[in-house]
């Protein structure tokens, strides 16, 4: 079983990511990438999953983005030169695959279709941002919670009809992802469980109306 087995092809079988790149492991709360370094590696998530963000001037941290195992992150430093914008932190037990610069363009180079793969990866990238930002003018903080807790919902239903999300979500990164504070979506959790939409257990969220999170 390959490292790469996480990413789709072309990447999974791809014979120059695994013989360029280089496998580091990270603890929990370690930083990946420092925001302003001179670093213009490549990184390719094989297992856990990193938060993208920085700190406004009043020092609260504005989060930007998750991302998961099967994803990469830096190649806007190594494509565009320019100083990394954001912090990158783990947030589990988190094993990359770390390409460098000149690896990373030759692999684009050489291989059509892994350029072909980057391409696509940024443009869903470009519009998750713009959903974000639309989501943060015209949604309304309840509606935001709403949106969070419906994209951690499982893609397909438990027998009993009910969606999981699991692992249990932490209130503290979806408050950070939405730009307010843990009180804020535990308020708005406690009246989705109130309404019977959701139900809390010790490890996940059941979700007994899809519908009702849809805003």
């Amino acid at each position: 079983m390959s490292d790469f087995d996480v990413f789709d092809e072309p990447f999974r079988s791809s014979v120059a990511l695994n013989s360029l790149s280089q496998i580091r492991n990270y603890k929990k709360n370690d930083v990946l990438i420092h925001q302003d370094n001179n670093d213009d590696n490549v990184y390719l998530i094989l297992k856990g999953e990193v938060k993208v963000s920085n700190y406004a001037l009043t020092g609260q941290e504005v989060w930007h983005t998750s991302i998961k195992a099967g994803h990469f992150f830096g190649e806007m430093a190594a494509i565009s030169g320019d100083e990394r914008s954001a912090n990158v932190t783990a947030l589990a037990s988190t094993k990359v695959a770390i390409l460098t610069k000149a690896n990373f363009l030759r692999v684009l180079k050489e291989d059509p279709d892994i350029s072909l793969w980057v391409m696509r990866e940024l443009v869903r990238r470009l519009s998750d941002t713009t959903t974000q930002a639309y989501n943060h003018v015209t949604k309304t903080v309840s509606e935001r919670v709403h949106l969070e807790l419906l994209g951690l919902c499982s893609s397909k239903p438990k027998s009993n009809g009910h969606y999981e999300i699991r692992p249990k979500p932490v209130l503290a990164q979806i408050a950070r992802r939405i730009n307010t504070d843990r009180e804020t979506v535990s308020r708005e959790v406690s009246k989705l469980v109130q309404a019977g939409i959701i139900t809390r257990h010790s490890d996940h969220y059941d979700v007994l109306d899809r519908n009702r999170l849809d805003v």
